[in-house]
C-alpha cells in the first residue's frame, strides 16, 4: 500500500470520526428542557441497594437509598415464581418498594448478584401512560 493510499484512508477515517462526533453532539440532551422531554416518556426510579432485610426460599428483600434526585425508592423485593412467565415489575409509591419477579431457574444468578460485595442498583421505569414497566438489577465494581 502506497503513501497516497494510506493518506486517503486516514482522511476517510478522520471524516468518519468527525461526522460521528458531530452526530453525537446533536443528539445529546442538555439544557433546562432536557428533563421535561425525558419525563414525557416515563418515570425512572433508581435504588442503590445497601443491605439485606429478609430472605426466604422464594423471595429476597433489600433496603437501599435513592440513587437519583427525585427517586422515591427505598427497598426492593425480589420474588421467584414457578417456571413460566414472571409478572411485570411494579413500584409502590406509598412504601417506596420496587417489586421484581424472576423465574425459579434464575434464582442462583440473581442471588449471586444481590449477595455480592459490589455496588448494586435496581432501576425501575414506568411509561408515561402507565401501561409498560421494566426493571433491571445491576452491579458495578
Amino acid at each position: 500500500m502506497g503513501k497516497r493510499a494510506v493518506k486517503t484512508d486516514i482522511h476517510r477515517l478522520t471524516a468518519s470520526v468527525m461526522q460521528t462526533t458531530t452526530s453525537r453532539a446533536a443528539l445529546s440532551d442538555s439544557g433546562p428542557r432536557a428533563a421535561e422531554r425525558l419525563r414525557a416518556f416515563g418515570a425512572l426510579e433508581v435504588l442503590r441497594i445497601t443491605k439485606a432485610l429478609r430472605s426466604a426460599p422464594d423471595r429476597m428483600e433489600f433496603a437501599g437509598t435513592p440513587a437519583r434526585q427525585g427517586s422515591k425508592a427505598r427497598s426492593v423485593l425480589v420474588s421467584f415464581v414457578a417456571d413460566g412467565i414472571p409478572r411485570q415489575p411494579r413500584f409502590d409509591e406509598a412504601t417506596g418498594r420496587i417489586e421484581l419477579f424472576y423465574a425459579d431457574r434464575d434464582h442462583p444468578e440473581v442471588q449471586a448478584l444481590l449477595n455480592g460485595k459490589r455496588n448494586r442498583f435496581c432501576y425501575f421505569w414506568r411509561a408515561a401512560k402507565g401501561g409498560q414497566t421494566h426493571a433491571w438489577l445491576l452491579s458495578s465494581p
